[in-house]
């Protein structure tokens, strides 16, 4: 899957400075006075950088559709009313298994809403760990890769946490080289 990369606060992110068949790095100038701009590889005070917008693929692109979900509250986007796991429903919700199970239903509806995911490729976990905490951890296998993304959101406040932990089919595969 290709998609425009974004940023953590979700805003849109830059790729790296075009250059030319040479390896020039390219400039969009525009000069007092002038009505058009023009290509150049000289920087100058009425130059920008040359740049597109940097695109995601593949896992990365996978893990991005994921978080982006997983924040997104619905009706958040015009022409896809459903796309968002509305996970701030579960604020005020007692943090009992009941409710880690509407947490898991959840993102399933966001993750597989349009056929983004086959249900079959996702393994969803929402465990309670503390008073207000719930804890969710997704894995996504999709032939022999394993995209995992995990976070606990607070049933007070709706702030949502994202984990960075160990990938256990990469653990297997090193131990077995």
């Amino acid at each position: 899957m290709k998609d425009f990369k974004l940023s953590a606060d979700g805003d849109l992110v830059l790729g790296e400075q075009a250059v030319d068949a040479d390896g020039y790095l390219l400039y969009y100038a525009l000069y007092p006075g002038e009505e058009q701009s023009f290509i150049t590889r000289t920087p100058s005070d009425y130059t920008k950088p040359m740049r597109d917008i940097k695109i995601v693929e593949d896992d990365e692109g996978d893990l991005q559709l994921i978080k982006s979900r997983l924040q997104t509250e619905n009706p958040d986007w015009r022409l896809y009313p459903l796309v968002g796991a509305d996970l701030t429903d579960l604020i005020g919700l007692p943090n009992t298994p009941e409710t880690a199970y509407l947490a898991e239903q959840l993102v399933l509806r966001a993750l597989t809403y349009d056929g983004a995911f086959k249900e079959k490729d996702l393994t969803i976990n929402a465990v309670p760990v503390s008073a207000f905490t719930l804890f969710i951890d997704i894995k996504l296998r999709q032939g022999n890769q394993l995209i995992r993304y995990s976070g606990s959101i607070n049933l007070e406040l709706g702030v949502w946490n994202e984990y960075q932990l160990p990938n256990p089919y990469e653990e297997e595969n090193h131990a077995t080289t």
